[in-house]
């Protein structure tokens, strides 16, 4: 009875040991030593299953031979390789009575016959899931055989080992995961590089330090051109492919002291303490430029982009350690304004001219909300007649303190921010609105030609907002005339035909404007379903001068009217112009020679007295 109390004591304190988180080391030399008690000539020993190999180690045993335990590694889980191996394999008990006779020992024997090791009874680890932890053998000095008590004995001591295998591993992963979470806390789950919080930090620490020793602290802005494209095409696989890359590319050129962080999607933001100068900052910024610009050699193919990047130090007037980064920021966004694929320093002016854009977007918000925009209209006039045939809806914008500012100044700022929608959709509403009215006083239809936004072509609502609109103010389609760019038709030419030939089917005009100044295909060209081409002005302003532009512009109307296309030039100043033009056989003129463009008010009084303008522009 004292026996089994003895026994019942040592497997509580093992369970403590467990319990308590003791070293599994420890935990299996006890158990290897309370069955060692139990059965008194066995030689106890554990091996664990190494499950990427799928082989043993041996990790306790209090007392078999050196020799023998330390050639008790990298056994391999199969059929016949000793006991232990064949009861990985089997997740059976495996009862070898005579070594030096049983089968499947191979080298192992010589061994076991050397440290006078000639039985081995070999019992499977299992976890609660019932899967291989690895095997716990018991040894003897000469042949025998198992009873039902060893049995028992050696099934109750791989059970206690099981449950501590399967408790270390349990709170091994435990420590794995909360690791994880703790570098995951301060670093990019994709890259691995420090992220916003860590960068921010260092930046202060490094700031202070650069401030207290006077010495120069870089920080560079590098945003990848291009990459939205390729990450919405390609999937976001190639696209975390291309950012990993180009992560380990910038790496490669940095010092230990330097900190790289992923900032935002496609941006990095690098932190560099111990340049000498702002000559070295640079030669930096072309040597990481030069390593993104470089092929990703991904399948199928190799992908090609570049970067922009902004640079700010500490020499700049920062208030704070932060401002360094949106000082470079801003510095960024000027280097793509240059075309992308280079640097920009920050210069006050940089930061002045986005404090000024950002106003400027924030009023204009304004004044869509308030409906505080108006359109003037500019007349397209019939070329051999001077008669008014049309009209160009131009949108202006009366700031309540500047004044009208320039669509130039506005416009590509809507189209950047996505306010070119909703102005879009109140210039469409509004030229309705005012053909309406002035098909009303002047008992005459005039077409009206909106200029179309790419940004608002490629919506899949466009046509059913233009529609709607006709609608609303009882158009007829011939009411409203639509100019795109060649850019918008050359983008998705595929798309755009489709598109104008929806709206041909519906009765409305489409014009190229400003042809000649893109890329177009001709083979494009005579696919598209539109009723006039717009010769740009550039060409018209020197075409009394410049051969070059004469040539052009007779081969673009001669082009034009063999494919049944109206041509209207534009930008025509002079009478020589409007001569020139005219003798060409140009279809419709427009330019501040026959009118400026003008509010509706006044544009209702010119009509009104639209025979005046044959009178005064007769051919010269």
């Amino acid at each position: 009875m004292q026996q089994i109390f003895s026994q019942l004591r040592a497997q509580q304190q093992i369970q403590d040991q467990i319990a308590q988180g003791a070293s599994l080391q420890a935990v299996l030399d006890a158990i290897c030593a309370y069955l060692e008690e139990q059965i008194p000539d066995a030689l106890c020993s554990v091996m664990l299953l190494d499950p990427s190999e799928q082989t043993l180690n041996l990790i306790a045993s209090v007392s078999l031979p050196a020799a023998y335990t330390q050639a008790m590694h990298h056994i391999p889980v199969a059929e016949g390789m000793g006991a232990c191996g064949n009861t990985a394999w089997s997740k059976e008990a495996t009862v070898v009575y005579d070594i030096l006779t049983a089968p499947g020992w191979g080298k192992v024997r010589a061994l076991a016959e050397e440290n006078d090791l000639r039985a081995c009874w070999s019992y499977p680890l299992i976890s609660s899931e019932q899967a291989l932890l690895g095997t716990f053998a018991t040894y003897y000095r000469q042949p025998r055989r198992p009873s039902k008590t060893d049995i028992k004995r050696i099934a109750r001591a791989a059970g206690l080992a099981s449950l501590a295998i399967e408790r270390h591993q349990d709170r091994a992963r435990l420590r794995d995961y909360e690791a994880r979470l703790a570098y995951f806390a301060s670093h990019d789950r994709l890259t691995s590089l420090p992220n916003r919080a860590v960068l921010e930090d260092r930046l202060r620490h490094d700031f202070d330090l650069a401030r207290r020793h006077q010495r120069l602290l870089s920080l560079m802005f590098i945003d990848l051109d291009g990459f939205k494209p390729i990450n919405d095409s390609l999937g976001h696989q190639v696209g975390d492919a291309i950012l990993t890359a180009a992560a380990e590319r910038i790496q490669r050129v940095l010092q230990p002291s330097d900190t790289l962080s992923r900032f935002n999607a496609d941006e990095f933001v690098l932190l560099l303490p111990n340049l000498e100068d702002e000559d070295q900052t640079q030669a930096l910024a072309e040597q990481i430029l030069h390593h993104l610009a470089l092929p990703y050699l991904l399948e199928p193919e190799a992908l090609h982009l570049t970067a922009s990047i902004g640079i700010a130090t500490n020499h700049d007037p920062a208030q704070d350690a932060l401002e360094l980064i949106q000082f470079a920021d801003q510095a960024m966004t000027r280097a793509k304004q240059q075309g992308r694929n280079t640097f920009e320093w920050y210069t006050h002016d940089i930061s002045e001219r986005l404090n000024q854009r950002v106003s400027l977007r924030r009023e204009l918000q304004e004044a869509i909300d308030a409906e505080k925009l108006e359109l003037h209209y500019q007349p397209l006039v019939c070329a051999q007649t001077l008669e008014v045939i049309s009209l160009e809806a131009l949108l202006r914008w009366n700031h309540p303190d500047k004044g009208y500012i320039s669509p130039a100044d506005f416009i590509p700022l809507a189209e950047e921010t996505g306010q070119i929608i909703p102005l879009s959709n109140w210039v469409i509403k509004q030229a309705c609105l005012d053909s309406l009215d002035l098909e009303k006083q002047l008992h005459k239809l005039y077409p009206i030609a909106v200029n179309i936004s790419p940004l608002q072509f490629r919506r899949s609502s466009f046509l059913d907002h233009l529609f709607a609109s006709l609608e609303e103010f009882q158009r007829p389609t011939q009411a409203l005339e639509l100019e795109l760019t060649e850019g918008i038709l050359m983008d998705n030419p595929d798309t755009a035909i489709r598109l104008l030939k929806l709206l041909r089917l519906a009765g409305v005009k489409v014009a190229i404007d400003d042809f000649g100044t893109g890329f177009s295909s001709l083979s494009y060209l005579k696919r598209l379903p539109i009723s006039k081409i717009k010769i740009d002005r550039s060409f018209v302003r020197e075409v009394t001068h410049s051969s070059a532009d004469a040539a052009i512009i007779q081969g673009v109307i001669s082009m034009a009217h063999h494919m049944q296309l109206q041509v209207v030039a534009e930008g025509i100043e002079k009478p020589e112009q409007q001569a020139f033009l005219q003798q060409s056989g140009c279809d419709l003129l427009q330019g501040f020679l026959f009118a400026r463009p003008m509010s509706k008010p006044a544009l209702l009084e010119f009509l009104q007295t639209a025979k005046a303008v044959e009178k005064n522009f007769l051919e010269p």
